[in-house]
């Protein structure tokens, strides 16, 4: 805290004797033009030139601004912490996903390319053990543990997980997942 304190003093002390330096040299030249010795410097159809006062407000506002922002900055560089890490792994469902018995709504995704995720999956003796969530985009789809049958036949977002199987699902609106241009993602946790 205190090499902070320090840089920011230091800081002040040096942009406070730049506005010093800079306010007399613009009191000297003014004070030579009111004498007559040091001509107004004008160019003919330009606009006749800054006053020294702006001129002088213009360039306390940078410094002052730059006196703000350096303290601020060395703040955050020793306060600043990052994110921690999500306690889950997403993974998309790659298309394409196979059409599951008739005229259902019900589509298969494959999960072979993503280890150990079987070993997560309800069984017969275990039928709500998957910890998996599916999004379709942004929005999350369920009911998770749904029956095949109620995933064929109703839609609307159930899926189930199931050993050997895969991921059995169907869209939040019972379209098509391989043409209607949706995301889907698998949350699990670590």
């Amino acid at each position: 805290m205190t090499e902070k304190l320090t840089v920011s003093t230091r800081a002040t002390a040096f942009l406070s004797s730049v506005l010093d330096d800079f306010q007399s040299t613009h009191e000297a030249r003014d004070a030579l033009r009111m004498t007559g010795q040091l001509p107004h410097q004008t160019v003919s159809g330009s606009p006749a030139p800054m006053q020294s006062g702006t001129l002088l407000k213009s360039v306390t506002l940078v410094l002052g601004l730059l006196a703000v922002y350096f303290p601020v900055a060395i703040y955050l560089k020793y306060s600043y912490t990052p994110r921690p890490e999500p306690s889950v792994i997403r993974s998309f469902l790659l298309a394409p996903f196979a059409k599951v018995d008739g005229d259902g709504h019900a589509y298969q995704a494959s999960t072979e390319y993503i280890a150990s995720l079987d070993a997560l999956a309800d069984s017969a003796d275990a039928p709500t053990r998957s910890p998996i969530v599916i999004y379709e985009n942004e929005k999350q789809l369920g009911p998770a543990h749904s029956s095949h049958e109620d995933i064929e036949k109703t839609g609307g977002g159930r899926f189930s997980h199931w050993r050997g199987m895969g991921i059995i699902f169907s869209t939040s609106d019972t379209t098509n997942p391989n043409t209607n241009g949706r995301r889907y993602t698998i949350v699990r946790p670590k």
